[in-house]
């Protein structure tokens, strides 16, 4: 049996999210002082308690966890997600984001080696954290966790990235410095504005678009906006069996929608090693009898051409890149730059 070998705790980077207060009153001091006026209503005041407690909670968590490395000699430096450079990353033996799947997304995407990034939820009661799956809670989740980095009891996920690379009408390259984990999207920076593009998939020939934008995801990212965006909702298959008549029992026909659901995700799902990616363009706008060769799909490569008077490119909601009209984008995995990711089991309590 061969053995487990554990990570290297010489050089840790703790990239730590900066709570939305702070990140609200750094950049809009305004907002925080109609927040707490007397005139804030009710919803706003407790969302607004909402915030603070979620703030105390990740704040004690941070705390805890620099103080329980310090008690084992483990050196560490400690970097806001906000202020974290690549340059930092290149020089650790461990990447921990401490927040939420927010601040894991900053750290991945500063990552160009295989440097392993280890998420860490520091509130798991108001953050679901999809890609942070380790969750602190109690005292007793930072020597287990340390045990099991240690001992090596963990394992590493491959999570492919995507790669977008701009040109312009003038062929000039537009530099887009950063992959995206999750996913990227592409048009209108105004919503309520119909995105027009023409789109080829893997070479195929291209085809003329209008609608809501092109969505394109990972694996990693897939059950996230991707889902919401494509698959039907269980009330929606639910209400095209009623109305299709194949039962007239509620819990007959709840079922029924369940299993339909659950093939639709069996279908579109895949692992984050595999080098590929899923598109959906939103929304398509189309005559009656216009076929649309590209809706949505598997695919290794797309080439995308902006016909968008104010058009944009979103990386993981973070970074955002202008694209003027006539401006071509070719959308691929980015397989030499993928994120090693440790993934652990956590101890039921």
């Amino acid at each position: 049996m061969a053995m487990r070998t554990g990570v290297p705790l010489s050089r840790v980077l703790l990239v730590s999210k900066t709570p939305n207060v702070e990140r609200i009153s750094r950049t809009r001091p305004d907002l925080i002082e109609r927040l707490t006026c007397d005139r804030a209503s009710a919803a706003v005041r407790q969302r607004l308690e909402s915030l603070r407690a979620s703030e105390a909670t990740h704040t004690n968590n941070v705390q805890n966890m620099k103080l329980f490395l310090e008690s084992r000699g483990i050196p560490f430096q400690e970097v806001k997600d906000l202020e974290v450079e690549t340059t930092q990353i290149e020089r650790v033996d461990l990447v921990v984001s401490l927040g939420g799947d927010g601040t894991f997304l900053k750290a991945a995407s500063l990552i160009r080696d295989q440097t392993p990034l280890l998420g860490i939820n520091t509130d798991s009661q108001r953050s679901a954290g999809a890609l942070c799956r380790w969750k602190l809670n109690t005292q007793h989740d930072f020597p287990n966790l340390l045990d099991k980095l240690l001992i090596g009891d963990f394992t590493y996920k491959t999570r492919h990235r995507i790669r977008a690379d701009v040109i312009n009408e003038k062929e000039e390259r537009i530099t887009v410095d950063h992959f995206a984990l999750n996913e990227i999207y592409l048009g209108e920076v105004e919503p309520s504005r119909a995105s027009s593009f023409t789109l080829s998939v893997d070479g195929q020939p291209k085809e003329r678009e209008r609608g809501g934008g092109l969505l394109v995801s990972t694996a990693s990212g897939y059950s996230g906006w991707m889902k919401s965006a494509c698959h039907p909702s269980l009330d929606s298959i639910r209400e095209v069996l009623e109305l299709a008549e194949s039962s007239k029992d509620t819990t007959a026909l709840m079922a029924q929608a369940e299993e339909v659901a659950k093939r639709f995700h069996e279908k579109y799902n895949f692992a984050t090693h595999e080098d590929k990616l899923f598109y959906f363009a939103r929304e398509q706008i189309k005559a009656v009898d216009q076929v649309q060769r590209y809706s949505k799909g598997f695919c290794d490569a797309l080439a995308f051409e902006s016909f968008c008077w104010d058009g944009f490119l979103s990386m993981d909601g973070m970074r955002h890149y202008p694209l003027n009209f006539g401006d071509r984008v070719c959308i691929s995995v980015a397989t030499d730059f993928p994120v090693r990711t440790v993934e652990l089991i956590q101890p039921e309590r």
